[in-house]
């Protein structure tokens, strides 16, 4: 090399304080356009991380409570404590991913859910678990809004509807990947510690290293709010508490929370009121198109939350089908709900005003009420096509009703709009025994889980006729999108 050229290459590098300058061609941007797969990939695994925390913890809790030899009651509260824990934290953790980045967010949240996630295998007492399971369930409520609004970021507005139903056919096989990993390790004897691990961190590894390819974190509207934060747990436990505690079990004192809820529920709406992007997705729930989808959310959610109840000891009873006959059937329906999933989305991105979500809705629906009408010991293929019905059914809600969400809501607005939706999901099934005993109710159509059926096939028709709130035109407001919506640029 010239001694000219050392020279200035020398005075190069002092100008740049030191650092290579790097070339367009492998500069972080440049690298991320060339692999446009890697951020929607690694927003895929974290969704279906979130799953896999679910089952797994509905593994190992029964042989975790087996050991300690804890009371029968403690079981149900150790499962229901994530499902808390995440509910409580979606909203005030949701409004964090706007201030840490997408990316940093979605990085936290693989890292705290892998923590807790493990530490919550541990042997110890029913306080520590139930500690531990809240702060899961917490994990959780980050890494579900940051994976959400990375995949909405990351993938161009026209091929969101393939990108949900990717999600939920990923969603669908992270379900049984437990299974396996445990049938696969089963001859080593490894603790629960051992085979969580072997569970969680493969997909865990997999998508931090995707997430390396932004250059930097896309800049959402959105600000620090720990006063709105303390408003919302606190709300939103109060009202949890206290509604079901008065106008369910009757206690006074527990109404005392529900009035005390309700003024913190005013003062929040206070607080929240005037700002950009507001902790409370009141900005939200003002848009026709995306209110609709929230109530089929809930509706749905609610009618899938019943007849998970009931379902399958209905089938096993009535039919004398046992637990081996009829695994094999529910794992099809399941994988099916994510190929429907998968097929839905890709039919939005052609027609985004395709009956997706009320045809889903409307065989939910139709399914249900297959299974609480059928005679018991009879009819066989019927009741095999009313549980393939159900799966095709789940999965063209699941795709619709996030595609629809993330469409109608700005990009900017992506935490939140998949915060609101998992909450609404997450009370629906917290309310799940509740609306069990409101089944109970119903007029002599039959037994428990015939009237718990009839109620599902009754909220899910409901969810069929919410999804024609809002103009398909109102999608895609504030929406995509630059051509390089896919790579993250300040």
């Amino acid at each position: 090399m010239p001694p000219g050229a050392t020279l200035a290459r020398a005075e190069a590098l002092i100008s740049a304080g030191g650092r290579v300058p790097q070339s367009p061609a492998s500069s972080p941007a440049a690298e991320a356009e060339a692999s446009p797969f890697r951020l929607p990939a690694a927003a895929l695994l974290g969704l279906a991380l979130v799953a896999l925390q679910g089952s797994i913890g509905a593994m190992v809790l029964p042989i975790l409570h087996a050991q300690l030899a804890l009371p029968a009651t403690s079981l149900g509260w150790l499962l229901s404590a994530q499902l808390a824990g995440l509910v409580l934290g979606l909203l005030p953790l949701a409004s964090l991913v706007p201030v840490a980045g997408p990316r940093r967010a979605f990085r936290l949240g693989l890292v705290a859910a892998l923590v807790m996630g493990l530490l919550a295998c541990l042997p110890m007492g029913f306080w520590p678990m139930l500690a531990l399971r809240l702060l899961q369930g917490a994990a959780t409520a980050l890494l579900l809004p940051a994976s959400l609004s990375l995949l909405r970021l990351s993938v161009p507005g026209a091929r969101i509807g393939l990108a949900v139903g990717a999600a939920g056919l990923g969603v669908a096989v992270a379900l049984y990947w437990p299974s396996l990993v445990w049938i696969g390790l089963d001859r080593l004897g490894l603790p629960p510690l051992g085979m969580v691990a072997a569970a969680l961190a493969p997909p865990t590894v997999a998508a931090w290293l995707l997430s390396t390819t932004a250059p930097r974190d896309r800049r959402l509207p959105g600000r620090f709010d720990p006063l709105g934060m303390l408003l919302a747990v606190a709300t939103l436990a109060l009202l949890l508490v206290g509604i079901p505690g008065l106008f369910v079990l009757g206690n006074l004192l527990l109404g005392v929370l529900l009035v005390i809820g309700l003024v913190l529920l005013g003062l929040w709406i206070w607080q929240q009121h005037g700002r950009e992007a507001p902790l409370l997705p009141g900005d939200l729930l003002a848009r026709p198109r995306f209110a609709g989808a929230l109530l089929v959310r809930l509706l749905a959610a609610a009618a899938l939350s019943l007849a998970e109840l009931v379902l399958i000891h209905h089938v096993m009873r009535g039919w004398g089908i046992g637990p081996g006959a009829l695994g094999l059937p529910l794992a099809f329906a399941g994988m099916l709900a994510g190929l429907a999933a998968l097929g839905g989305g890709w039919l939005l991105d052609r027609r985004p005003a395709a009956p997706v979500l009320p045809l889903g809705a409307v065989l939910l629906a139709a399914a249900y009420a297959l299974f609480a009408a059928l005679p018991p010991d009879e009819a066989r293929a019927l009741l095999l096509l009313a549980l393939l019905a159900a799966g095709i059914g789940r999965g063209l809600v699941e795709a619709g009703a996030t595609t629809r969400l993330l469409r109608s809501a700005p990009v900017g607005r992506s935490p939140a709009a998949a915060a609101a939706q998992a909450l609404v999901e997450g009370i629906a099934r917290m309310a799940a025994p509740f609306l069990l005993a409101l089944a109970a109710m119903l007029p002599a159509l039959g037994g428990e889980a015939v009237r718990a059926l009839a109620l599902a096939a009754v909220f899910a028709g409901l969810a069929a006729a919410a999804s024609f709130i809002g103009r398909v035109e109102e999608e895609g407001e504030d929406g995509p999108e630059a051509p390089d919506a896919r790579v993250f640029s300040d």
